[in-house]
């Protein structure tokens, strides 16, 4: 059995669209890329995302993105990718702390999801 990579509010790549409002202009791609890892965690109404993948598959590059709100707000124009080369580099970065939104069991996750690249 596949592993699951939506997590709490995502259950889709649809979700993650609606909640952060990507646009289909550039630096993404409007195509649907293959993510590795998503979740989207509701505390009351405080909210934390993150989410990770590659354009395709076969990519080398991997993209990071992580969002947070208090009740005012949702994860609306926090769509910043950050870039890494490989899923080493990636993993290196997550090793060392690569801050944003993550919450510990979602880092703790991640790190298994990105072991298996």
């Amino acid at each position: 059995m596949a592993a699951r990579v939506y997590h709490g509010d995502f259950n889709s790549w649809d979700d993650v669209v609606r909640e952060f409002r990507i646009s289909s202009k550039p630096p993404f791609a409007p195509i649907e890329p293959e993510v590795i890892f998503a979740s989207y965690e509701i505390d009351g109404y405080e909210g934390a995302a993150v989410v990770v993948f590659k354009m395709k598959a076969e990519d080398k590059k991997v993209y990071y993105v992580t969002g947070g709100h208090c009740s005012c707000h949702g994860l609306e124009d926090q769509w910043d990718l950050t870039e890494y080369d490989s899923a080493l580099q990636f993993m290196a970065a997550l090793e060392k702390g690569i801050g944003g939104y993550t919450r510990d069991a979602d880092a703790k996750a991640l790190m298994e999801f990105v072991k298996a690249l």
